[in-house]
């Protein structure tokens, strides 16, 4: 049945499927500022959220499927995502330097792994260790610990126990 329900995005928007290193490398190069005048005023905004929305979609569908399967870069590619319309966001309306755009999709990263997974040292650690510089890390510290007490005030369980209990385990 996920299949099923995969296919159709699949055949729509191929770039929302795969390993997903194409999309992240897309993003950090940012072609959907260029597009701008093509699409329309607010493209800049609209297309990250579309594809924030269809993988989201698309990873819910996968969980659901009881199948073990990769969780690390789909929340990561979800988290590049939230980060590419946070800054999108803000340099647009001009409170930061377009400079900073790469370093607050690595930030988004790792706050949305971390949460997720509810393994802030973790996040902090793997995204360190894929940039391969400290530079971002205490500004990953505060926010994968902001969104870490976030989801568990709104009641969030962690991932793994989620698809634990989902396949039948004892969490």
């Amino acid at each position: 049945m996920p299949f099923l329900l995969v296919i159709p995005i699949g055949l729509i928007f191929p770039r929302t499927l795969g390993g997903s290193h194409s999309l992240i490398d897309i993003l950090y190069h940012n072609p959907i500022i260029v597009k701008q005048e093509r699409l329309g005023d607010l493209t800049w905004l609209l297309i990250p959220i579309i594809f924030f929305i269809l993988r989201f979609v698309f990873s819910m569908i996968c969980y659901a499927s009881s199948l073990p399967g990769g969780i690390f870069m789909p929340n990561l590619v979800l988290g590049s995502l939230l980060g590419l319309i946070f800054s999108t966001i803000l340099i647009h309306l001009h409170l930061i330097p377009s400079a900073n755009y790469t370093n607050i999709i690595i930030v988004s990263m790792a706050a949305y792994l971390g949460a997720c997974l509810h393994a802030p040292f973790t996040a902090i650690m793997l995204l360190t260790e894929i940039v391969g510089t400290v530079e971002q890390v205490l500004p990953m510290i505060m926010a994968v610990f902001i969104a870490s007490v976030v989801l568990s005030t709104l009641g969030g369980r962690p991932l793994y126990a989620s698809l634990r209990k989902q396949m039948g385990f004892k969490v």
